[in-house]
């Protein structure tokens, strides 16, 4: 439709998912930009955390509160064991439903120590084919 005769292209871009420091692709069209400054998408405890990783104009966060984020070490060789035992936690102990649930790996899902598509006891489903009671299992990339 942005092929017609008065037709338009919106492109958006969003700092937070710039994961190829891709240049300003509003210079490249030969359009001012226009800052998306709301974040909708992120409680403001993640945001506060996630901000500090990435440039651009400033954002203010709209989200709820949200629960403290929490840092977990891990030795490569025992993220699996790692991120199993916060699962369990999780499901168990604070009561999350599995299908509340994603784990993000820095891999290619098939790259990944969960490439069985189970973490120990909670079996996932990708982020695009979401499941009742599976954990979501996708990578940063995709």
């Amino acid at each position: 439709l942005f092929l017609r005769p008065g037709g338009s292209l919106f492109v958006f871009r969003d700092d937070f998912q710039n994961l190829y420091d891709g240049s300003e692709l509003a210079g490249i069209l030969g359009v001012p930009p226009m800052p998306l400054c709301e974040n909708i998408r992120n409680t403001r405890k993640i945001f506060a955390v996630g901000n500090r990783f990435r440039d651009g104009p400033p954002q203010r966060c709209l989200g709820p509160a949200g629960e403290d984020v929490r840092w977990i070490g891990a030795s490569h060789d025992r993220i699996a064991r790692i991120v199993e035992r916060e699962l369990n936690r999780l499901v168990d102990s604070e009561g999350v439903a599995p299908d509340q649930i994603a784990v993000l790996t820095g891999y290619a899902v098939d790259a990944s120590p969960f490439a069985a598509g189970e973490i120990g006891r909670h079996r996932c489903t990708p982020a695009d084919e979401p499941l009742a009671k599976r954990v979501i299992l996708d990578s940063v990339m995709r």
